[in-house]
This record gives C-alpha cells, structure tokens and sequence, in this order.
C-alpha cells in the first residue's frame, strides 16, 4: 500500500508543481529557442527537471525516513538538477558539466553504486573508472536523446518502475521507494509532455538527473544479481532497460566522425529523428522505440537468451537494424554548436 501512495503522492504532486512551473516560465518568458534540429514552433519552457527534483525530494523525506543511504544520492541529484537549470538558462559549456558529473559519479561510487570489481590495486581503479565511465556515458546519452515530445519521460518511466519491482522483491525497499516516487513523478511530467504539442520540456535539469538514476539502479542490479540464481536475467534486463542512450550516443557520434564532423556539432542522426523524419509524429516514434525497448525486455525475462554477451550482440543489431531501416537518404543540416548545445538565439518576445 505503501508503494501505491508513493506513486499517486509523486504524480499529484508534480502535476501540480509542473502546472505551476509552465505558468512562471510563461510569466518570465523562459522559453527555449528553437533551431533547425528542433520540429516545435510553439514556446516552451525546458524547466521540467524541477518540479520532478521538488516531487523526488518530498517524497523521500515524507514517505520514507531520509536514511543516510539515501542522503548522499539525493545530493548528487539536487546538484545535477541545478547545474543543468544553470546550463539550460546560461549555456554554461562542457567543461563545467563533466566536472559536475565526476562530482556525482563519485558520491555514487563511494555511496556503494558500481560494478564491483573486487581484488587488488588494479581491480579497484578498474571498477572506480568504468563506474564513472557509465554514469558520466549514461548522464550524457539520455541527455542526447531527450529530442523529442514524451520518448525521454517514457524510457525512464518504464525503467523505474521494473528496476522498482527488482528492488522490491530482492528486500531494496529504499531504492524501491525512491524508484516509484520518480516513476510517478515522471507521469505527472509526461502528463504535459507526451503528444504532437508539448506544454514542457525536460531540459538538461531533468534528463542528466534522469541519466544518473538509471545508472546507479543498474550498477546496483548487476552488483547484487551475480549472488542470485536468476542472476543472468535481472543483469540482461537492466541492461535492455539503459543500453537506447548509450548505443544512440556512440552511433552518432561515430557517424559525426566518419563524416569528417566535430562529435560535439549537433545534427538530426539520433534515433528518433531519424524516425520523426521517416515521416512519423512523436508519439508514434515514442511508440516504435518502446515497443522496441519492450520487446528486448519480455525476451531477456523469458529467458530466450541468458548469456550478456549474446543479449548485448542482439541489443547492438536491432538497435543498428532501426537506424538503417528509418535512415533517410538526405544529407542531415549541419549547424555550428558550442559544446554540443544550440548556440542560444535571441527570441521573440512579444
């Protein structure tokens, strides 16, 4: 009962806060530009990270004691959310961002959130790398594939509530909680998000944050599945649910690259332009991608492919099947960026 008051407290509460956060950014015309990338002509604001943050931090502290475990991690996600609110109003540049995210990269390490490579000297720097790797790969690649109405919010909807049901039924009560508390939140979010016509964006202040919470579930996924008979299909599952931000940053920054192109020079060769610009609306490419991310999951839980490394071959091919099958033969509009972001233009303001 407990975890159904969670997710109705989370949505309530951030469909009001969200409500209210489109009439101030209405009021003071924070609204983001649009560019050649972007499909939107309305204004909109890309303040949508805050009142989840607001909604993440009521409802840990209120259904839940604030237990030193959860402490640190609710830190690092107040840090990443005001540093992307920061850079979403300012354009602040990447040298900022990565300091930012080795910051949180390390809370969750010495928080307990990594690969857990045990032995010697060697061991130890391997697992503290590779933990911040993914978490800096996982901030980044959501952050990438926030582009378009609904498909962020939805990933990550999906994503918490499984990693909340792992959580639950292997005794990670907290985790579970804080889980459901953001996967109700992100209804609320996508309660205005999802659709041909947005009311708000994410915004860096809501998907880096997102991006640093599907790290850390999957890191502690992994750490504890390898003691469990099931083990094999919990570690193929969480890595079906994160694997769509990293292999889309890697193809498109692999494409930018054979292109003779600055892999920080925006273009639209995400998976979901390259679907929109096939000729399908949002909430179709939303569709297509989930049912994609979906399909993954329900084979890894049936356990059709047990070994992670076939089960990461045949998330990397499928992956590379849809960007052939919606690849269009024109060549992408190139515009110069600043540290991977829309140079900011001025807007009309009425």
């Amino acid at each position: 009962m407990l975890f159904l008051w969670a997710i109705l407290f989370a949505f309530s509460v951030n469909k009001i806060g969200t409500y209210l956060t489109i009439q101030f950014a209405k009021q003071q015309h924070l609204v983001e530009t649009t560019d050649h990338r972007k499909i939107h002509t309305e204004k909109v604001a890309a303040l949508g990270g805050l009142p989840i943050f607001v909604t993440l931090f009521m409802g840990t502290m209120i259904l839940s004691p604030m237990h030193s475990s959860q402490l640190p991690i609710i830190s690092a996600v107040f840090i990443l959310m005001a540093i992307g609110l920061w850079d979403d109003l300012k354009n602040i540049g990447i040298k900022r961002r990565l300091l930012v995210q080795l910051v949180v990269g390390n809370i969750a390490y010495f928080t307990g959130f990594k690969f857990g490579l045990e032995g010697n000297l060697a061991s130890s720097f391997a697992d503290y790398t590779l933990t911040l790797g993914f978490i800096g790969l996982m901030i980044n690649g959501v952050n990438f594939m926030d582009g378009i109405n609904g498909l962020a919010g939805s990933l990550g909807a999906i994503a918490t509530a499984i990693f909340a049901s792992i959580f639950y039924t292997y005794g990670y009560t907290e985790l579970a909680l804080l889980a459901l508390v953001y996967f109700g939140a992100l209804l609320g979010f996508l309660s205005y998000n999802f659709g041909k016509k947005a009311a708000i964006f994410m915004g860096d202040n809501g998907s880096t944050v997102m991006g640093f919470l599907l790290a850390i579930f999957a890191l502690k996924v992994w750490n504890f599945s390898g003691e469990l008979a099931n083990g094999k299909m919990l570690s193929n599952i969480a890595l079906g649910l994160i694997a769509l931000p990293i292999l889309d940053l890697f193809g498109v920054v692999i494409f930018r690259l054979l292109n003779r192109q600055s892999p920080f020079q925006a273009d639209r060769n995400h998976i979901h332009h390259l679907v929109t610009d096939a000729g399908n609306s949002h909430p179709k490419t939303c569709l297509i991608i989930l049912v994609w991310v979906i399909a993954l999951i329900t084979i890894f839980y049936f356990g059709i492919i047990s070994n992670i490394l076939i089960a990461s071959l045949v998330i990397s091919l499928s992956y590379l099947f849809l960007r052939v099958a919606y690849s269009n033969t024109k060549s992408p509009a190139i515009s110069p960026v600043k540290w991977g972001k829309p140079v900011p233009q001025p807007s009309p303001i009425a």
